[in-house]
């Protein structure tokens, strides 16, 4: 069953998410950007947008358990993965795929290459390099979510940076979820609005000199 995550990510369909595990219980907060996740997650070649599994590339637990460990592991033979969603330091198809669930569940998603391995801002979490993925590939994740942490409340799109690794984290946070042709597009027309209210001529010394005192 294909489902629409709730959260930050429900326009962006190029990632296709599959609920195995649901919680129907939820009472935590649902993941949503910003906020720290610790997941476990089996990794696997596809052989295309069928999503056909072709083999095993990627594994948080030891022994390369199989899906159904997923649904009750055996932690001390998993290494968590942790990370903040936003942050570019996993699979972006990953965190859009995190993105609305809650602890507990499990869901399988199927990445395109271009927010998979194929990625250009991808910089971290490679798979074995003995089994390396070839370019171009699709790859399909199955991921449990261990735990939330709510993002911070000075949350960077409700305040306006005071240092520089404030500002670093925003434009990195910008430039994992949009494109840069719509971020160039954004900042021009922001740019635009900032020149054209500052040119705007307000009363001047000319409209006070019209005022005269009758009689």
């Amino acid at each position: 069953m294909i489902v629409s995550m709730q959260g930050s990510f429900a326009a962006l369909p190029s990632v296709k998410v599959s609920v195995v595990k649901p919680n129907d219980h939820c009472q935590s907060r649902r993941a949503d950007r910003g906020d720290t996740v610790r997941i476990i997650q089996n990794g696997y070649l596809a052989s295309g947008p069928d999503g056909q599994i072709i083999r095993q590339i990627d594994s948080s637990c030891r022994n390369a358990p199989n899906d159904d460990d997923l649904d009750s592991p055996d932690l001390s033979q998993c290494d968590e993965l942790e990370f903040v969603i936003g942050a570019g330091k996993i699979l972006r198809g990953m965190e859009r795929a995190v993105v609305g669930m809650c602890a507990g569940e499990v869901v399988e998603a199927l990445i395109p290459p271009h927010l998979g391995y194929s990625d250009p801002k991808r910089d971290t979490h490679p798979p074995d390099r003995e089994k390396p993925v070839p370019e171009d590939s699709w790859v399909v994740y199955r991921i449990q979510l261990l735990g939330v942490e709510p993002k911070a409340r000075h949350s960077a799109r409700r305040s306006i940076p005071t240092k520089i690794s404030d500002t670093q984290s925003v434009v990195v946070t910008m430039l994992a979820f949009f494109d840069v042709p719509t971020l160039a597009v954004a900042m021009l027309g922001f740019a635009l609005i900032l020149y054209m209210c500052r040119s705007s001529p307000g009363p001047g010394p000319s409209a006070k000199k019209k005022k005269k005192k009758k009689g």
